[in-house]
């Protein structure tokens, strides 16, 4: 198993914002240098190494593109989230997302209300955004680390929460 973290494996800072540009380059980059094609003639061994390399940085690449993926390989290799861990969610969110599932089961009967249900859905969504990017921006610049990075963690569990929402209500609208 490689050891390497995806920023490193890539030569890119370890940053929850990235330029996409600079991912992209050091992944073409990394890429050429690991391709499977180039070790045609090599020994075994080496032609298994290239492979699980080329494996390896085709998956930080996806990681490292991926907004949602990349905060979620960030706080897990903080040890801020861990998998299998009770992550509560405190009481005026989920507050919130009942009214929302209100809404929708009431949208289910009465299509003018699916207005109102896309709406406090995109403000919602709005508002977690910002705080979460916010949160994200200070910590990149080194500010309150370990403050951002809780603030961090609730933004991206709670964002997490209001996709399944969002995919739920998708399921339903195309019924």
């Amino acid at each position: 198993m490689i050891n390497t973290s995806y920023f490193e494996l890539l030569g890119i800072e370890e940053r929850f914002s990235i330029d996409i540009e600079v991912l992209k380059k050091s992944y073409y980059k990394a890429s050429r240098k690991y391709h499977p094609d180039f070790f045609t003639s090599a020994p075994v061994s080496e032609q298994e190494e290239a492979a699980q390399m080329s494996e390896y940085i085709n998956e930080a690449y996806k990681v490292l593109g991926n907004d949602r993926l990349r905060i979620q390989y960030i706080l897990r290799r903080m040890g801020i989230l861990v998998e299998g861990e009770k992550n509560d969610l405190d009481q005026s969110f989920l507050l919130e997302m009942m009214e929302i599932n209100e809404l929708i089961f009431e949208a289910q009967e009465d299509n003018v209300v699916w207005e109102s249900v896309e709406s406090k859905i995109k403000e919602f969504s709005d508002i977690l955004g910002q705080l979460g990017q916010s949160a994200m921006n200070e910590f990149d610049k080194g500010i309150d680390k370990d403050a951002n990075l809780l603030k961090i963690k609730e933004y991206y569990l709670k964002s997490r929460y209001l996709e399944r929402i969002i995919e739920n209500v998708e399921g339903i609208e195309s019924i």
